[in-house]
């Protein structure tokens, strides 16, 4: 890829970056003395519309987010290289495992495979379909213990920007639960954050299968878990499936920041049972 890059004189472009520091990895503030930004933001969408296109310093061992809210099937033609030839590693994820990566470090995503892209390299010019409506984001990570300036860009060459999304933290289909069973969905969320939560139990003939739906912190997730029974902590939201609705939609605003954990229990029904659910953000 050539050191060249878009110049637009009557469109103001700025990059979409989602920053956030992670346990077990560093990510770059845009704040920090470090930058080197020519972003900008465009205001149309449609094909050629410009998601990012900078110049930034990277600090060793940190990595920076792009946010890029897409319709389904929209192509997008994506560019980078490193000043000095170092080598950077490149990612495209899903909000699944973007809300991962911001759990669990950027090493726990690579090792699990969290991703649907990875390139490496020097440089890289390359263009990818996105699956389905909503938000991606591209990953900039550089693992070497020194800064490295940068060039990168991102064109739709085809499809749209959404100008409305949603950031999707867990869902499943037919989600399988046995009896007392429990599954937990967690999440780093800042204050004032709406979580919107979706579920809908496969009932039976007899209409007596029932999930319980709890909001927690990480102190009272971890006194839960071990002994679901007898926990008497605080529960953030309790929620209960109506046998006389087909589903749930809840909406939790986030009291302080901090990790949280929604824990779906299969605690009154007689059997297993699927469960169908979506927790998400809206943009």
């Amino acid at each position: 890829m050539k050191r060249t890059f878009i110049i637009l004189g009557l469109i103001l472009l700025v990059g979409l970056a989602a920053m956030c520091a992670t346990p077990g990895s560093n990510q770059q503030s845009t704040g920090t003395q470090q930058q080197t930004d020519t972003s900008s933001q465009s205001s149309t969408s449609g094909t050629g519309e410009v998601l990012f296109n900078e110049k930034y310093t990277l600090n060793g061992t940190y990595y920076k987010s792009y946010t890029m809210p897409v319709t389904k099937g929209s192509k997008v033609k994506f560019s980078y290289e490193t000043i000095d030839n170092e080598t950077f590693d490149a990612y495209i994820l899903n909000s699944v495992q973007h809300n991962y990566l911001s759990l669990y470090g950027l090493s726990n995503m690579k090792k699990n495979n969290q991703y649907l892209k990875f390139y490496s390299g020097t440089k890289s010019e390359f263009e990818y379909t996105f699956p389905l409506d909503g938000a991606y984001f591209f990953i900039i990570h550089n693992g070497n213990n020194f800064q490295v300036q940068y060039y990168s860009s991102a064109i739709i060459t085809s499809g749209e920007k959404l100008q409305k999304y949603e950031y999707v933290i867990a869902q499943g289909t037919n989600t399988s639960f046995g009896k007392d069973g429990w599954r937990a969905y967690a999440s780093t969320l800042q204050k004032g954050e709406v979580i919107h939560i979706y579920y809908s139990v496969r009932q039976n003939e007899y209409r007596n299968r029932f999930i319980k739906m709890y909001v927690l912190d990480t102190n009272g997730y971890n006194g839960w878990r071990k002994s679901p029974i007898d926990y008497s902590g605080k529960i953030y939201f309790d929620s209960t499936n109506d046998r006389e609705r087909s589903y749930e939609q809840l909406k939790w605003t986030v009291p302080e920041k901090g990790t949280y954990y929604i824990v779906f229990w299969n605690r009154d029904s007689p059997e297993s049972l699927g469960l169908d659910f979506k927790i998400y953000k809206q943009f």
